[in-house]
């Protein structure tokens, strides 16, 4: 799998099953993203955050092993 993760992160997107996700810190998001992943999950602190490059929904991990997902961009 660490040749396939030159070009896949391994994520698989929620909405549309792509592989094609990239990897990106949770700093990176938008004010609007970040205030609604805070006011959905409460003080949970993100572990990993990944952006479709095919549809542009924003999939999180949280620090608790939970998933939060945006609607995909339009």
């Amino acid at each position: 799998m660490g040749f396939w993760n030159i070009f896949f992160s391994g994520q698989k997107c929620e909405n549309c099953g792509s592989y094609n996700t990239e990897r990106i810190n949770f700093q990176d998001l938008s004010n609007a993203e970040q205030n609604e992943y805070w006011r959905v999950v409460g003080n949970v602190r993100p572990r990993e955050v990944y952006r479709c490059e095919e549809c542009g929904q924003l999939t999180i991990i949280c620090g608790d092993g939970r998933k939060y997902w945006t609607q995909p961009r339009n």
